[in-house]
């Protein structure tokens, strides 16, 4: 539906919106591309050599599908013990959240009528889910700015430990679970997934 903002103040506070959410959206693709990269070096290093084979594994699979795929293929490299699993899980939970909050962007109806209280502007997003014990149920969330800064924020983390873990299982000498906790740059933002649950 087509809206005029109320008057330039709330113009400028809708486009700041949405540069925040072109900026998260970004920085989720690179978490994917990270991946897949991580994907095609991690099956040419076990003996793949042909680099269109690995083109054609990873295609052009959405995020909860490259999620999959590095998992399985993960869990069939040698030498990753107890420690390690626990590590590579805990990324691959943080990147399944993070696809969350990037599908209830994407998936819903944004209403930007002027919301502003002493936080700033907040954004509703609508959604209707099906549940077969309740039948259709509608989810408004409200969403700032700074929510979405929050995840962007997690996004870029996410990538880091990546290329972390990329570093720890393309090179010899780093183990998994050491390389990447080494560092307390990246640490979980633990309120942050809240808003998934409301």
């Amino acid at each position: 539906m087509f809206y005029q903002p109320n008057d330039v103040m709330h113009g400028e506070q809708i486009d700041e919106m949405m540069c925040s959410l072109g900026k998260f959206i970004v920085e989720f693709e690179r978490v994917c591309s990270s991946l897949q990269h991580l994907i095609m070096f991690i099956l040419q290093k076990e003996g793949l050599k042909n680099h269109q084979l690995a083109q054609a594994v990873i295609g052009d699979k959405a995020a909860r599908e490259l999620r999959t795929l590095f998992g399985t293929i993960y869990q069939e490299l040698p030498n990753q013990d107890e420690d390690d699993n626990k590590t590579v899980k805990s990324l691959l939970n943080r990147f399944d959240k993070l696809t969350e909050f990037r599908n209830e962007l994407v998936h819903a109806k944004w209403s930007l009528d002027k919301q502003t209280d002493e936080d700033g502007f907040t954004a509703i997003l609508e959604k209707f889910k099906n549940k077969p014990t309740k039948g259709v149920i509608q989810k408004r969330s409200p969403i700032t700015k700074d929510l979405i800064e929050r995840f962007a924020l997690e996004a870029r983390k996410e990538m880091v430990l990546v290329r972390r873990l990329s570093v720890a299982l393309l090179q010899s000498g780093f183990k998994t679970s050491e390389h990447m906790n080494r560092f307390p740059d990246c640490e979980l933002d633990d309120e942050l997934f809240e808003w998934l649950k409301a």
